[in-house]
C-alpha cells in the first residue's frame, strides 16, 4: 500500500485503535468485539487494509503498516545489505511473517486447516522452472528463487529445480554489483535444485555452472526439461516459464544473448515437442492467456495456467505455492492447477495498484472448444460482408488488456449477440457454441481476476479466462506493418488455423500502425532520484506516453505494446523505474514523465534521466550536473485548470515533463540519414516559466493524461491526505535544468 492511499481505511483504524483501548476490559468481561476494536492480549492491533482486516501497527506519521508490509519492507531491505546485517533483517522479516500468520486469528476467521496428505512412497512432482532473468526484471528473478526456498524447497516427494540466468546491468543498478552478492561465482546461467532456507539472496544450496546459455533458444528449453525429466523422474511433471510473454508476440528474453528477439510460438512448440508428458504448464508473464497460446500447446502438456492481462512484476507467490504443493504431494494435476491460480489470486486480491487475471485450462478437451471456434470463423468468413462492420464496433467494445489487439472471448461474443438482426439465426448457435464450450468445467478448471480502484488500473471485470486476437480496425488496437506485432507474423506462427483465416479476410482494408524494426539493439532510458529519499517515504512514479497516447506505469504492469518496464520502485525499495525498448515499436515521439506521488515530509527530491542507446553502450546523463526537482509547493492536484501543455510549460513542480524520444522519419535529424532522436526538456528560469520547443502533443495524449491524472485526484479525500502528509513548507527554488541538446543514434530499439 503506498503511502497516501486507502487513507479512510487507516484513518478509520487508527480512530478505532484510540477509541477503543479502553474495550480491552469489556472484551474480557464477554463483550465481542469488532475485528477493527479487537486488541488481543500481545496488543495486536487489527486495520482495514484494501477492504480486509489485517494484523499491524501503526506508525508515527499514523500510517497503518500490515505485517506483510513489514515483512516486505524489511526484505527490501535485506537486499541492499551484506553480511550479519543482511542475515538479521531476513530473520527479523521471517518473524514478521509468523507473526502474521498466528496473529491473523485476531483479525478474521482462521482458514481451514489442510489436511495431512497420506504417505507416498517415491517422488510425485518435479517442478521445473525457467527463470529467464536476463532482462529487466532480473531483481525479480532473484526474490522469486528466493521465495521457492523459502516455501520449503525440494523432499522427497517433490522436487524443484531452476535453470536460471540474471542480467549484471540490471543487478548493478539495484546495488547488486557482484554475482557473489547472491552466492554466485559469475552471471552465467546454472541449473539449481532447490532446497529449504532463503537465509541469503540467491541459491543457499550448490548450483552446476553451464556458461552463457541462450534462454529463448527452443533447443535451450528442450535441453533443460531432458535433463530435469531424466535427473528428477516423478509421477507428474510441472513446467514453469517465467519472464516476459507477449501472447502471439512472442515471450522470453535474454539480453545478453538474443537482444531484442524474444522466442516466437512457433518455437516454444518446437522446444516442447519430444520432451514427454507435461502435466501442468504454467506462464508466469503477462498476456499468454489466449486460445493463440493454447492451440499452440496443445498435445504437449495437459494443463494450463496463464493470465490474459500483464503480470505484476513479482509474478507467482512462489512460497505459497510450493508450501501448498509439499503440503499434498498427491494432488492432480487438474487441483495443481487450481491451486496455482488460487495463490496469484490471494496474492493480489487486496492489492489496489493491480488489476489482475489468472485462469487454468485443461488440454483434454481442447478440440471440442476449437472445432466450435473454426465453426464461428467459418460463419464470419461466409457472411463477411454483413458482419464486419458489427465486428468491429464489438471488437472495439469488448474486454481488452494492455496489447489492445486482444479480446475476452466469452465478452466478445457476448457484446456481439445482441446486434446480429438478421444475422442472428445463422450466428447466435455459433457464438453459444463455443461460449458453451468455453465454460466447460471439463476446459476451463479456474478464472480468477481482480480489478485495482487505484488511479489508471483497468477493469479486468469482464474476463472469462482465454482471449482472441480481433483488432477493430480503427482505433489503437491495429496490427503493425512489420514486426512482432504484425498479422503477417501472427499467420506464420498460426498457420492453417481456420480463425488466422478469417483474420486475413477482416483485415483487408483495415488500419495498420507504423512500426520501426530497430534491430537487436534496445535503447533504454531510467527515471533516477536520491537514494535517501526512501526514507523520508517519498514516492515517485515514471509515467511514459507512447505514440497512441496510452500511458504506462512501472507499477501498473511491466509491459507495454512498445517496450518493457521495470517493477514498481515503490515494491522494490530502489531509487529508480526505467523502461526498454522493444526491437520492433510504434514510429513516433514517446515521453516520459516525472510524477511526485508522495512527498509527506517535503523533502523535494533531485532527479535525473540515464539513457543508453543498447545494454552495451554507457549510460549518459540529461540533465547532470544541474539536476531537476520535485516538490509539492506548486501541485497540478490545486489547478482547477490542469493540463497537459502546463506539464509542458513547468508549470507544477510535482508533475514534470522530463524528456522525449523520438522515433521514426518524422523525428528532425541532424546527422544525415538519422531518423531517432533524445532530447530532455530545456532550461528554464524559474517554475512556471514557458517553453518555447516543446514538443507537441495529440489530442488523445493530452486527454488520456488528464483523465489518469483526474481519476487520481479523484480517487483520495484531500482532508485525510492533509492529515496524515503534513508538507512542510520550503522556499521555492528555480529548476535550471540544462538543455544538453539532441543525442543521436544510427541503431535503435528492439513479466
Amino acid at each position: 500500500m503506498r503511502t497516501g492511499r486507502h487513507l479512510y481505511q487507516a484513518a478509520l483504524a487508527l480512530l478505532l485503535a484510540l477509541n477503543f483501548i479502553p474495550s480491552a476490559a469489556s472484551a474480557a468481561a464477554g463483550h465481542k468485539l469488532d475485528p477493527g476494536e479487537w486488541f488481543q492480549v500481545g496488543k495486536v492491533i487489527c486495520g482495514l487494509v484494501k477492504g480486509h482486516w489485517v494484523p499491524g501497527r501503526f506508525t508515527r506519521s499514523n500510517r497503518f503498516l500490515s505485517d506483510l508490509e513489514k515483512r516486505k519492507i524489511l526484505r527490501r531491505k535485506a537486499i541492499q545489505a551484506s553480511g550479519a546485517k543482511r542475515k538479521k533483517l531476513l530473520k527479523q522479516a521471517g518473524t514478521w511473517k509468523k507473526r502474521n500468520k498466528q496473529e491473523r486469528s485476531a483479525c478474521q476467521a482462521p482458514p481451514t486447516p489442510t489436511p495431512t496428505p497420506p504417505p507416498s512412497t517415491g517422488r510425485k512432482w518435479t517442478v521445473m522452472v525457467y527463470l529467464a532473468a536476463d532482462n529487466n526484471l532480473a531483481y525479480q528473478g532473484l526474490l522469486d528463487l528466493d521465495e521457492m526456498e523459502a516455501g520449503g524447497g525440494s523432499n522427497q516427494n517433490v522436487q524443484i529445480v531452476v535453470q536460471a540466468e540474471y542480467n549484471p546491468d540490471e543487478l548493478e543498478q539495484c546495488q547488486i554489483t557482484s554475482p557473489q552478492a547472491f552466492n554466485r561465482p559469475n552471471y552465467n546461467t546454472f541449473r539449481y535444485a532447490v532446497v529449504s532456507g532463503s537465509q541469503r539472496l540467491g541459491p543457499d544450496g550448490s548450483a552446476s555452472d553451464l556458461g552463457n546459455r541462450d534462454m529463448t533458444s527452443p533447443a535451450e528449453l528442450k535441453e533443460f526439461v531432458t535433463w530435469a525429466k531424466q535427473a528428477y523422474p516423478a509421477q507428474h511433471y510441472a513446467l514453469v516459464l517465467w519472464n516476459h510473454g507477449g501472447g502471439f508476440t512472442g515471450l522470453l528474453q535474454d539480453q545478453t544473448s538474443a537482444g531484442g528477439n524474444r522466442m516466437t510460438l512457433s518455437e516454444l512448440k518446437s522446444g516442447l515437442t519430444g520432451v514427454g508428458k507435461i502435466d501442468l504448464l504454467d506462464f508466469d508473464m503477462c498476456l499468454m492467456g489466449g486460445y493463440e497460446t493454447l492451440t499452440v500447446i496443445n498435445g504437449l502438456a495437459d494443463n494450463v495456467v496463464f493470465s490474459q492481462e500483464t503480470v505484476p512484476g513479482e509474478g507467482n507467490p512462489y512460497d505459497t505455492i510450493v508450501a501448498g504443493l509439499r503440503a499434498n504431494p498427491a494432488i492432480s494435476p487438474a487441483d495443481l492447477a487450481r491451486l496455482f491460480v488460487q495463490k496469484f489470486y490471494d496474492s493480489y486480491a487486496q492489492d489496489a495498484r493491480n488489476s489482475i487475471t489468472k485462469s487454468a485450462f485443461a488440454l483434454s478437451n481442447f478440440s471440442q472448444f476449437e472445432a466450435a471456434l473454426n465453426n464461428l470463423a467459418e460463419g464470419y468468413l461466409a457472411n463477411m460482408g454483413s458482419i464486419k462492420s458489427l465486428l468491429k464496433s464489438s471488437a472495439a467494445n469488448a474486454q481488452s488488456y494492455t496489447l489492445p489487439q486482444f479480446k475476452d472471448l466469452y465478452n466478445l461474443n457476448a457484446t456481439l449477440s445482441p446486434s446480429l438482426g438478421s444475422l442472428t439465426p445463422v450466428i447466435q448457435p455459433l457464438l453459444a457454441q463455443v461460449n458453451s464450450s468455453l465454460e466447460a468445467v471439463t476446459l476451463r478448471l479456474s478464472n480468477k481476476y481482480h480489478s485495482g480502484s487505484d488511479y489508471e488500473c483497468s477493469n479486468v471485470d469482464r474476463s472469462h479466462g482465454l482471449s482472441v486476437t480481433l483488432p477493430s480496425l480503427s482505433g489503437d488496437d491495429a496490427f503493425s506493418d512489420t514486426g512482432s506485432r504484425s498479422f503477417s507474423f501472427y499467420e506464420t506462427n498460426l498457420s492453417g488455423k481456420a480463425w488466422t483465416r478469417f483474420l486475413k479476410d477482416y483485415l483487408q482494408g483495415g488500419q495498420v500502425s507504423d512500426a520501426l524494426d530497430l534491430g537487436t539493439a534496445r535503447p533504454e532510458w531510467y527515471l533516477i532520484w536520491s537514494e535517501q529519499a526512501a526514507q523520508y517515504d517519498v514516492d515517485l512514479d515514471m509515467v511514459i506516453l507512447e505514440p497512441d497516447g496510452n500511458v504506462y506505469i512501472p507499477y501498473l504492469g511491466s509491459v507495454s505494446p512498445n517496450g518493457t518496464l521495470t517493477p514498481d520502485s515503490y515494491d522494490t525499495g530502489l531509487s529508480f523505474e526505467g523502461y526498454v525498448f522493444n526491437r520492433y515499436v510504434l514510429a513516433g515521439t514517446y515521453y516520459l514523465l516525472a510524477l511526485l506521488y508522495s512527498d509527506p515530509s517535503g523533502y523535494m527530491p533531485y532527479y535525473d534521466v540515464l539513457y543508453r542507446s543498447s545494454a552495451a553502450a554507457e549510460f549518459s546523463s540529461i540533465f547532470a550536473p544541474d539536476y531537476p526537482f520535485l516538490s509539492t509547493e506548486v501541485s497540478w492536484e490545486a489547478d482547477p485548470d490542469f493540463s497537459l501543455e502546463k506539464v509542458l510549460q513547468n508549470s507544477y513542480s510535482d508533475f514534470q515533463f522530463a524528456a522525449y524520444w523520438c522515433m521514426g522519419s518524422q523525428c528532425p535529424a541532424n546527422v544525415s540519414g538519422s531518423s531517432r532522436s533524445l532530447k530532455g526538456r530545456a532550461t528554464t528560469p524559474e517554475l512556471g516559466a514557458p517553453r518555447e520547443d516543446a514538443p507537441t502533443l495529440t489530442k488523445g495524449q493530452m486527454q488520456k493524461v488528464e483523465s489518469l491524472l483526474r481519476d487520481r485526484k479523484i480517487a483520495g479525500d484531500p482532508r485525510l491526505r492533509e492529515m496524515i502528509e503534513q508538507v512542510s513548507p520550503r522556499t521555492a527554488r528555480a529548476l535550471g535544468p540544462r538543455d544538453l541538446g539532441t543525442s543521436y543514434f544510427w541503431k535503435r530499439m528492439g513479466r
